[in-house]
């Protein structure tokens, strides 16, 4: 049986996939900072928190789209929004990349949040 593939599949798939990168990195970057990530999915989006500064992703599966967030200690807050693309790049805050790339960019401001002083 063959199942068909609609564009609103590709995109939720690409949603999937992105917030896993994201999760990933910021796992990671966390680990070789000796620094443990908490995270937490639902739906439509993904909250990553090292040391008090937050990453948060909303999209919207159905059109690809979303916004990022991030918070730190100190109170400075870095947002913007992202589309992503059927070839699997990511257009991040309207400069088009590949969608590992934009993952290690949101985990190096990330990464930068939490150093931040309260």
């Amino acid at each position: 049986m063959t199942a068909m593939v609609t564009e609103a599949t590709v995109r939720t798939e690409l949603c999937r996939a992105f917030a896993a990168l994201v999760q990933a990195y910021a796992t990671l970057a966390a680990f070789h900072d000796g620094r443990i990530a908490e995270f937490e999915q639902a739906g439509g989006g993904l909250r990553v928190e090292v040391d008090g500064a937050q990453l948060k992703l909303h999209f919207d599966p159905l059109i690809g789209a979303g916004e990022w967030h991030i918070s730190g200690p100190s109170g400075a807050d870095k947002l913007g929004c992202f589309q992503l693309q059927s070839d699997g790049t990511i257009a991040l805050d309207g400069a088009i990349t590949e969608m590992d790339h934009a993952a290690i960019d949101l985990s190096a401001l990330l990464k930068k949040s939490w150093g931040e002083k309260r």
